[in-house]
C-alpha cells in the first residue's frame, strides 16, 4: 500500500473536480435541492417513471439512503411515489409539476454551464472529451461480473 501514498489520480481526481464544480454552481443557481436530489429527479423527468429498483442500479445507492432521498423529495412535493401496475411489489417514482419547474431551472443552468465550455474549447477538444466518456461509459460492461 506504500506505493500508493501519495498518488493523485490525474485522471479520475480531475473527472470529480469538474464534477463538483458543475454541482456547486447549479446548487449555488438554484438554490433549492442539492447535486444528488437534482440529479434523480432529472433522472426521473426524463425516463420515468421508473421503479425503485432501477434508480438503486442507475445510481448505486444503497436502499436504506435511496428510501431516504426519496421520502426527503416526495415530502417537498418534488417527487411522487405509487404502487407499479406491473408488479405490486414495487413502487414507480414520478416527478411531480413542481419537481418538473424545478428540473427545468436546473437543465437552464446546465445549458449555460455548457455554453461557457463550448465557447472556450474547440469542436475538435469537445468531441475528444465526449469519446474518452463514451470509453469511461464502456468500462461499466466490461467490469461486470459474467454469470
Amino acid at each position: 500500500m506504500n506505493e500508493l501514498k501519495g498518488y493523485r489520480s490525474l485522471f479520475l481526481s480531475q473527472v470529480h473536480a469538474a464534477y463538483r464544480v458543475m454541482s456547486r454552481s447549479v446548487e449555488n443557481a438554484v438554490g433549492e435541492v442539492d447535486s444528488p436530489d437534482g440529479h434523480l429527479l432529472s433522472y426521473v423527468l426524463r425516463y420515468g417513471p421508473c421503479t425503485v429498483g432501477r434508480l438503486r442500479d442507475v445510481f448505486g445507492i444503497k436502499g436504506a439512503t435511496l428510501t431516504g432521498q426519496l421520502d426527503r423529495l416526495e415530502k417537498r412535493g418534488l417527487l411522487k411515489r405509487g404502487l407499479n401496475p406491473e408488479d405490486r411489489r414495487s413502487f414507480l417514482v414520478g416527478v411531480t409539476p413542481k419537481g418538473c419547474s424545478l428540473v427545468r431551472r436546473i437543465g437552464e443552468h446546465v445549458k449555460e454551464i455548457e455554453s461557457v465550455v463550448r465557447g472556450q474549447v474547440s469542436d475538435r477538444e469537445y468531441a475528444a472529451f465526449l469519446k474518452v466518456i463514451e470509453v469511461i461509459r464502456k468500462l461499466e460492461a466490461s467490469t461486470q461480473p459474467t454469470e
